[in-house]
């Protein structure tokens, strides 16, 4: 989470001959500010997901 909070917001920039769509939709996806909340929630939800299934696996749940 350090690194995306100190990456730059956009890497990379699409061609201005259009040669890059696939990149420009992707870049248009990304939801402009939020990168670390989005990346704290996955992380989190992929945690919870674990000890989720530890629980489980050792009959706590």
């Amino acid at each position: 989470m350090a690194l995306d909070l100190a990456a730059p917001e956009s890497m990379w920039q699409p061609a201005p001959d259009g040669s890059t769509p696939l990149l420009k939709r992707a870049l248009a996806a990304v939801a402009s500010g939020r990168r670390a909340d989005a990346a704290f929630d996955l992380i989190l939800a992929g945690f919870l997901d674990h000890v989720r299934g530890l629980a489980a696996s050792a009959g706590r749940v």
